[in-house]
């Protein structure tokens, strides 16, 4: 049986944790006989905080086990579609690590992704001279490229069509066909600019929790020396601080709040600026790195 848990939503893999504790006790199912998948999330992507949130996932979920031999990372689970980087970098480094890959959406999400990899020509070109369908190439693709795959289907007759991948193969000469396929990109609004769809004038960019997040992205920056004394030199709040410079970079601010006194002092930051002198301790404040989520399974023998 497979687990597969978000852990992006604390409470809920406690939950999990505590349901799995009683029915280990309860001897309704062993330990060996689950395959649970958790999320390394995209906050806790620094090398500096991984393998603490590696044990706090397994503290969540089972409850003192450390991390060791028998129960290590040994799969990694990502964003897999022909249309979307397929990744060779990722790939040869899982592959010198000994992970393997497990590949989710690999039939595409028109609803969310705005993609739909099964109308591609090359895919369906392929599909037409195998006398297959489109769902059974991609997923043959995959599971050509070395990893498993996490189709979501409703459809009982596309279900079963799902498992008649194994008995045969793309040729070699169909399967160079695919890196063909134009790769989509995350990150399309520096390209949106170069092409000439928007300008700096067009298009404006606004700055979510520019006070930080401290119960979610582990920072705490009202509490950065650098703000604080900043802050202290203009008689101002640190998150006044932050938001004004903020706002001098460029982009707009929503901050979040719900104390009525820290809103309105939310909004006296438009008629004094900060000294170019101060303006540039901000860059020596030490930078985080931002990552999407990425999708890690710990097989434990616990």
């Amino acid at each position: 049986m497979s687990i597969d848990i978000n852990h992006g939503l604390q409470r809920r893999t406690i939950k999990i944790g505590s349901a799995l504790k009683k029915l280990f006790e309860d001897s309704v199912v062993q330990r060996k006989d689950l395959w649970i998948t958790s999320k390394l999330w995209c906050t806790d992507h620094a090398p500096e905080y991984v393998e603490e949130a590696l044990e706090q996932i397994l503290r969540n979920k089972f409850f003192g086990v450390k991390l060791g031999s028998s129960n290590r990372v040994r799969n990694n689970q990502f964003f897999l579609e022909l249309f979307w980087d397929q990744q060779p970098q990722l790939h040869a480094f899982c592959k010198s690590k000994g992970l393997h890959l497990s590949g989710y959406s690999p039939l595409g999400s028109p609803g969310y992704q705005k993609s739909d990899i099964l109308k591609n020509p090359i895919l369906n070109m392929v599909a037409e001279k195998l006398s297959k369908s489109p769902a059974q190439v991609a997923l043959c693709w995959a599971l050509e490229m070395g990893h498993n795959v996490i189709p979501k289907g409703t459809n009982e007759t596309r279900l079963k069509e799902n498992f008649d991948v194994f008995d045969w193969s793309i040729p070699e000469d169909l399967f160079a066909k695919f890196s063909e396929i134009e790769q989509a990109n995350w990150f399309t609004l520096k390209k949106l600019f170069e092409d000439g769809g928007a300008t700096r004038k067009t298009c404006g960019s606004s700055g979510y929790s520019p006070l930080g997040s401290p119960g979610y992205q582990k920072s705490d920056i009202l509490k950065n020396p650098i703000l604080n004394m900043v802050a202290e030199k203009l008689s101002k709040s640190p998150a006044q601080v932050a938001l004004c410079w903020a706002l001098e970079m460029g982009p707009g601010v929503l901050p979040k709040g719900t104390n009525e006194t820290r809103l309105k002092e939310n909004f006296d930051v438009f008629d004094w600026s900060i000294p170019e002198d101060l303006f540039a301790k901000f860059s020596e404040i030490e930078q985080a790195r931002s990552h999407f989520s990425s999708h890690t399974t710990l097989k434990s023998s616990v």
